[in-house]
């Protein structure tokens, strides 16, 4: 075979594109009536995501979108592929203070601080929310210890961060999950079929403990099927290298957000 349509990750058997592949296939998949038709036919899509997908994007799934150094990494990324950057967000899941981490984070922002000399990444944390009073909330509704909403505080720290205006390049999908149940095992496959023709999912699918379960029972499965049912398989792309991304730093805010923290009232 002298074109290798996706490389396996052997041990968790998750396969992902490279990114010219990706995006050689996702002009060819765009330009294909048939299966265009076939895809739009079978998921459900809002006005807003039609919208959103007209053009070719490169898609960040997270709760809401915060500048994150992951965050960071796929902005730069999409620059590289000269594809529009798109953060599907989902505003109306619940705010947990253990079980999640990224959803913790949003509440106890862990902030970059330096790598020692072991590899450990040194971090402080910036409190910025009551957990004992909004866990269980959904996350649009949870207010800062400043009596803001969650959501449009991180928004704008996104603004002030990377200078853009983050409403542009997001896209609250709350009303498309709820369609399919709000569970992940019923809208992981139709998810996953946004990235056959529409655009180019970036992820990283770790087995921690944490997420083994997830992964082996919802984006495995997922994956799977629409690979089975379209002849085709979704257009992944590893957002961070294999070799640190289990690093905690990019789960972590850069070193600068501490600064715009303070000048925001959250000390």
């Amino acid at each position: 075979m002298k074109d290798v349509l996706f490389s396996y990750d052997n041990e968790y058997d998750i396969c992902y594109s490279t990114p010219e592949r990706a995006v050689r296939e996702l002009t060819q998949r765009r330009n294909n009536i048939k299966l265009s038709e076939r895809v739009h036919d079978e998921i459900y899509f809002t006005e807003a995501l039609k919208e959103a997908l007209k053009e070719p994007r490169l898609v960040l799934f997270r709760q809401i979108a915060t500048p994150l150094n992951e965050t960071v990494l796929f902005l730069e990324l999409s620059k590289k592929l000269g594809l529009k950057p798109l953060i599907f967000e989902y505003s109306k899941d619940k705010f947990v203070g253990s079980s999640n981490l990224y959803k913790r984070g949003l509440g106890k922002m862990p902030i970059y601080k330096f790598t020692a000399k072991n590899g450990e990444d040194a971090l402080e944390y910036r409190t910025i929310v009551d957990f004992n009073k909004f866990t269980g909330t959904p996350l649009c509704d949870v207010r800062t210890l400043c009596d803001e909403s969650l959501l449009q505080a991180h928004h704008r720290f996104c603004n002030q961060f990377f200078n853009l205006d983050i409403d542009e390049i997001t896209i609250d999908l709350s009303d498309w999950f709820t369609f399919y149940k709000a569970e992940a095992s019923e809208y992981y496959t139709p998810l996953m079929t946004l990235f056959l023709r529409d655009a180019i999912l970036c992820e990283n699918f770790v087995t921690t403990p944490a997420e083994e379960d997830f992964f082996t029972h919802v984006a495995r499965p997922a994956f799977k099927q629409v690979c089975e049912q379209y002849g085709l398989d979704p257009l992944v792309l590893r957002l961070i290298n294999k070799e640190s991304e289990q690093r905690v730093f990019w789960d972590c805010y850069p070193t600068q957000i501490a600064e715009l923290l303070s000048k925001n009232g959250y000390s």
